[in-house]
């Protein structure tokens, strides 16, 4: 049994961003990898009775790291000590924080003489220490620290594309090869239900000494000049509310701020200053219940507050000189003029204030727009995070395949290598193992003289010539018809699947004669969707309602069939997939059978929610259960 050990300051959001990536990321790893090969264990410095149940009841070993009158080879000597004490566990590897855990992290793997080092880049000292007027030695000699930790490591993880760029500058671009770049997932949180009164959020670090960079005060200031300016768009008792003030600074905190709103309203405003809580329920409740989110960072590496505030489908007013803002404009392109996110150029100020009186002006202007457009505002808002659509599972798979870990969701170069391996035990699979088009004339035959007896039909992934032709389509048809309890269900690659898939063929194995890869999944992708208007053709308005197309985004393994029960599955190889080797697991009750429909259910989860998405979850949980 392998060991992946992460090193954390807290278990949860306390003390910042770095420790809520760290948990959610723990938290998703027994989500796609397979039990019976890796465990997660996770050393921070504080954590509850609590997280560690939580921790028990979902695959994850949380232990607490005695830090008292230890030095950090001490502190290793321990975390290496509890390892061995859970059993005969082999350390596969070490994941540390940048400059916060990485030392620790190395410790570990120098003392433990096993397994290999991941940091995670979570900042940029020289990116912006010079705006909080910190000593330029110190932040050098942090700055040289973080390219000593990052030089150290096997693999580098950066958090977006602007800490990408930060990793390959800080190792002058020496070792791009083993530098990723990984997108946090989206908190798991309803679409937001804005009420009125007009009500702004602003989650962060909100000290005093931060505001330099977090520029909250700006959020006041100019929430201020748009009640000001636009009193039509906001109506009686508009409201502000920030979390994470330090305890002993809230009010003192809450007195400035509204004086601040005060100077730019010409009047009164309802400011609300929210100590730090690592309850993220509460946080979640009033972010859902805002009008617009403000993230104005005058440098921000990622973001993860405002892509809380995605997830959350509310309007983001954010700073262009962000991870975040950065990824969304290399994934859709231009957000802003294309009413998805509402950017801002922060220019920032030396004096009393740190914004500058064109920066108050900007984000009013912001606001402004988004509480006279509301709706439109929400609608977009929606499609933003359809289009972005990441999970935390996404970004485990991200950091699976950057350590080369082996699991049937992770689709590297060779995606169906490890299934293969799976498919070998001999008690995986019955007597029939052949090509692929072999079982598909099995299906038929199923569907033709059984048809009242198969009342389901899923295809997912892989829907070669033979599944989509004009005989095919006649089958299936005659045999909706003829079962009135029947469903079809047409799982097709798109985005990053098929250009993944696109990828990993070999154009010298393909005889079909669309050898530009890319554009061949493409002619694929749209001859499937073509199969619903055939379809139409031939069966009611009643039977198309039983024929589910479903998108699959995200990188495929194995292509699956559940023909009834049965259960077929084909490793994804470098040749077309009618031509694989395919295997029919028994119709019973396994941890084979189980692991595949698992393996469906977490594509589905990581795809958009949708009726037919529901559908054809309820049908995967239903071939669990076999009489």
């Amino acid at each position: 049994m392998e060991a992946l050990v992460f090193i954390a300051t807290a278990w949860g959001p306390k003390y910042g961003g770095i420790n809520s990536f760290n948990t959610e990321l723990c938290k998703a790893f027994p989500t796609i990898l397979p039990k019976t090969s890796y465990t997660i264990f996770c050393f921070c410095d504080e954590v509850s009775g609590k997280d560690v149940e939580y921790c028990k009841n979902n695959g994850i070993k949380l232990y607490q790291i005695d830090k008292y009158g230890k030095n950090e080879s001490e502190q290793a000597a321990e975390i290496i000590s509890t390892i061995k004490e859970n059993g005969d566990f082999e350390v596969a590897w070490w994941f540390g924080h940048d400059v916060i855990t990485g030392d620790l992290a190395k410790y570990c793997k120098d003392l433990a003489l096993k397994g290999q080092l991941a940091i995670f880049h979570h900042m940029n000292y020289l990116g912006y220490s010079g705006y909080k007027y910190e000593n330029g030695g110190e932040v050098l000699e942090w700055s040289n620290k973080q390219e000593k930790i990052l030089r150290s490591a096997d693999v580098v993880f950066a958090i977006g594309p602007k800490l990408y760029e930060s990793a390959n500058s800080l190792l002058n671009n020496d070792n791009k090869d083993k530098i990723f770049e990984v997108i946090p997932g989206f908190i798991d949180i309803l679409p937001s239900e804005q009420n009125t009164p007009f009500r702004a959020i602003v989650v962060g670090r909100l000290g005093n000494e931060d505001d330099v960079i977090k520029q909250f005060r700006l959020s006041v200031a100019a929430f201020g000049r748009a009640i000001y300016k636009h009193p039509t768009a906001f109506p009686h008792d508009p409201t502000i509310i920030l979390f994470g003030a330090p305890e002993d600074e809230v009010k003192e905190l809450n007195k400035s701020l509204s004086e601040l709103a005060l100077k730019h309203a010409n009047r009164l405003v309802n400011v609300l200053v929210v100590p730090f809580t690592t309850n993220q329920e509460i946080i979640t409740k009033h972010l859902r219940s805002s009008w617009v989110c403000l993230m104005l960072s005058l440098h921000e590496g990622f973001g993860l507050a405002g892509w809380e505030a995605i997830a959350a489908e509310v309007p983001l007013i954010v700073s262009e000189n962000s991870g975040l803002y950065q990824h969304v404009n290399q994934k859709i392109g231009n957000p802003g003029s294309r009413g998805s996110l509402w950017p801002v150029d922060i220019k920032g100020s030396i004096g009393e204030e740190h914004y500058s009186d064109e920066d108050v002006d900007n984000v009013a202007n912001q606001l402004a727009s988004i509480s006279l457009t509301i709706k439109n505002a929400r609608k977009s808002s929606k499609y933003l995070k359809k289009e972005l659509s990441c999970t935390w599972g996404t970004t485990a798979l991200q950091v699976s395949n950057g350590c080369s870990l082996r699991s049937i969701l992770i689709a590297g170069e060779n995606p169906g290598e490890y299934v293969q391996e799976i498919l070998k035990s001999s008690d995986a699979f019955d007597e029939l193992v052949s090509k692929r088009t072999t079982h598909f004339e099995q299906i038929f035959e199923r569907i033709d003289h059984r048809a009242t007896e198969m009342n389901r039909l899923v295809l997912f992934g892989g829907i070669s010539t033979m599944l989509r032709d004009d005989k095919a389509i006649q089958k299936y048809a005659i045999w909706l018809i003829r079962n009135p309890n029947a469903s079809l269900y047409m799982c097709y690659e798109t985005g990053l699947s098929a250009k993944n898939r696109a990828l990993t063929l070999d154009v010298n194995l393909i005889n079909d004669g669309l050898t530009n890869l890319e554009e061949r999944m493409h002619i694929k992708e749209q001859q499937v969707l073509s199969l619903k208007g055939k379809l139409k053709k031939l069966v009611g308005i009643d039977i198309l309602n039983r024929i589910y197309f479903i998108p699959l985004s995200m990188p495929l393994t194995n292509y699956t069939i559940i023909c009834g029960n049965e259960l077929y599955v084909t490793p994804v190889l470098h040749g077309p997939s009618s031509q694989s080797e395919s295997i029919r697991l028994p119709s019973k009750s396994s941890p084979y059978r189980t692991q595949f429909l698992e393996y469906m259910l977490f594509h589905l989860n990581n795809n958009t929610k949708s009726d037919e998405v529901d559908a054809l979850t309820n049908e995967i949980n239903s071939a669990k259960v076999i009489d």
